[in-house]
């Protein structure tokens, strides 16, 4: 079930209002402005959208009761709110944590938000990377900030299968952008990697006797900054990069503090616990690069004020 609060028509929506309708207790009872466009605003007593005007409090509302109908109405539900960049965590924040406190037990509802940063739009309350963060504040949401066609799939399908097959008690938070650029194809087996929050999405190849290297980590916009450095780096100063595509640097983070937790209460294990991170990038020879010997723009004398 698709929640908006607005925007509907920057999120490419307006298909749902023509093909399942904007749910309306008493149906449509006006004509609306744009009733000579081919996807005009249409209200159904039968609609499936909650269009819930510019009320992020009444769409997060919805959100929680289609969340419960579980156990309310026994019809199990999967709602989607679906909001504009900062208009989430940074408004209704306080009424989501609720998850927290096991309002939706069992089956909680998934959130979604687009655009990212990339979007200025009409200032700052369109510069959204704070959210990820503030996701990661409320301990049972999954939060994920996906570049490309097949991260969001892969998230889509796992998501919708711990919620409502496995019943975990658990939500999810995706980010998705508003800018056109091409999706590869998946790397074989980075279903898992996505998941847990990394994955190797571009493999240099096997470090040379010699060879400058480094890892670029990024997630949402970044990445596409990340992959745009590594050519770069190679072309300008003759430096390879592994790429990383990291959806979750909460989920990684997360699993940091659990591996470094277990290894504290088990200090007489054979082997201490690795976090994902650490063993993802165990392998990839990143070496640094020896101490300059001068300065750009400065005379050798100098060297030491600047090392």
């Amino acid at each position: 079930m698709p929640i908006v609060a607005d925007e509907a028509r920057t999120f490419g929506m307006e298909g749902l209002f023509r093909q399942i309708g904007i749910y309306a207790p008493f149906g449509q009872k006006y004509k609306p402005v744009d009733s000579d466009q081919l996807m005009y605003y249409r209200e159904d007593q039968a609609g499936k959208v909650l269009q819930q005007g510019i009320s992020e409090p009444g769409a997060i509302a919805s959100w929680m009761a289609a969340g419960t109908s579980y156990s309310v109405s026994n019809v199990p539900m999967l709602p989607f709110y679906i909001y504009y960049s900062m208009f989430g965590f940074q408004r209704v924040g306080d009424i989501a944590s609720a998850g927290r406190r096991h309002a939706y037990p069992r089956l909680p509802a998934r959130r979604h938000r687009r655009p990212h940063h990339s979007n200025n739009g009409e200032g700052l309350q369109h510069e959204d990377g704070p959210q990820p963060g503030q996701a990661g504040f409320i301990p049972n949401v999954r939060s994920y900030d996906p570049t490309f066609g097949f991260e969001v799939t892969v998230l889509l399908q796992h998501g919708m299968k711990a919620m409502m097959e496995d019943q975990i008690d658990e939500y999810w938070y995706l980010t998705l952008m508003n800018e056109n650029y091409a999706h590869p194809e998946m790397p074989a087996g980075a279903e898992t990697g996505i998941v847990k929050g990394m994955y190797l999405l571009k493999d240099a190849g096997k470090p040379k006797k010699g060879e400058l290297r480094v890892q670029l980590l990024g997630s949402g916009t970044i990445l596409r900054e990340a992959i745009a450095a590594a050519e770069l780096l190679d072309k300008d100063f003759g430096v390879t990069a592994d790429i990383w595509s990291c959806p979750s640097f909460n989920e990684l983070r997360r699993d940091g503090f659990d591996a470094e937790r277990w290894n504290r209460m088990n200090p007489e294990a054979k082997a201490p616990r690795k976090a994902y991170v650490t063993e993802q990038l165990e392998g990839h020879g990143a070496r640094r690069s020896p101490r300059p010997t001068t300065c750009v723009g400065l005379p050798t004398r100098s060297v030491r004020s600047c090392r």
